[in-house]
């Protein structure tokens, strides 16, 4: 294997079951609670038969990684458009490899990104991970079917999180796997990262209800939801007898006349309880970007 794709493969493999914490040094007293972002891409996939689009939309989340303090990077998959395109991975590793180098990352595959008539994941595993990594990720207790799903733990502003997510086509056996990882780990507030969940206008329906029924309902430490597949932008809350609440959200705004490109930072301020949602794509920079500010349950109960 060239010493890129090694290279490559190891980055994608690392710390994602290491405990990072972040503000936790000699002003972890002042710091520790300050406001932190997540970087959330999803079906970015038309970046990729553009032309250096891709590069551009990378490059310019490099440049605010450090000001919006963000500490990890989350994509809902559909990275490509064409999950046989070489070219297409090509230039999604050539944006997102740098971000993936400077941040804990839980990538999943889309529909875009397998070969889904048959539910085959191995492009996305091979062209994402590569060969090598294919081979760790076998016997790695973080990943379903070799990266179908994975899970990751983090600590951003003193408040454990687990981070789980799961491909396209979330199989009655694929949902019990997550199952098992909400249960391993309660004391942890639970972000849920699926392909294909709610619709464009808020609404869950037949498998997307079973997901609901199945790992987000039933487990108190379930907090935020991320999908994408579906075309719009929607913020979904539930609330739950316990007093618990679940903000899901779904983004996709992607067509390629007005939205092409468009990122989302997550911000959440834990002194307030607070997520600030802002998106905005730095390919069609007119456009006014999307923000809402909406509460966050950080309690455990």
């Amino acid at each position: 294997m060239p010493k890129k794709s090694i290279l490559r493969a190891a980055l994608l493999l690392i710390g994602l079951c290491a405990v990072v914490s972040f503000a936790e040094g000699p002003d972890a007293a002042e710091g520790a609670r300050r406001p932190f972002t997540f970087l959330w891409m999803s079906d970015t996939q038309k970046l990729s038969s553009h032309m250096g689009e891709y590069e551009q939309v990378g490059a310019w989340v490099l440049g605010e990684l450090g000001p919006r303090n963000v500490v990890c990077f989350l994509h809902t998959g559909d990275i490509v458009g064409v999950y046989k395109n070489g070219m297409q991975w090509e230039r999604a590793h050539a944006a997102l490899d740098p971000i993936v180098q400077r941040l804990p990352s839980l990538v999943i595959p889309g529909n875009h990104d397998i070969l889904s008539k048959w539910r085959d994941y191995d492009p996305f595993r091979k062209n994402w991970y590569g060969e090598e990594a294919m081979a760790a990720l076998a016997t790695d207790e973080t990943s379903y079917e070799c990266g179908r799903g994975r899970y990751m733990l983090q600590t951003f502003g003193g408040i454990d999180f687990l981070f789980v997510g799961m491909g396209y086509d979330t199989t009655p056996e694929a949902m019990a796997w997550v199952e098992e990882v909400l249960g391993k780990y309660p004391d942890r507030i639970a972000v849920l990262m699926f392909h294909d969940y709610l619709h464009g206008n808020g609404r869950i329906f037949r498998r997307s209800q079973e997901q609901f029924d199945r790992m987000i309902a039933p487990y108190e430490n379930v907090r935020l939801v991320l999908s994408g597949h579906h075309a719009g932008s929607f913020i979904r809350r539930d609330d739950f007898p316990s007093g618990r609440f679940t903000q899901s959200i779904l983004m996709n705004m992607q067509d390629n006349s007005t939205r092409r490109g468009t990122v989302q930072f997550l911000t959440i301020d834990p002194e307030a309880s607070t997520l600030s949602v802002y998106a905005w794509s730095p390919i069609f920079w007119k456009k006014p970007a999307f923000e809402q500010v909406i509460p966050i349950d950080l309690e455990l109960r």
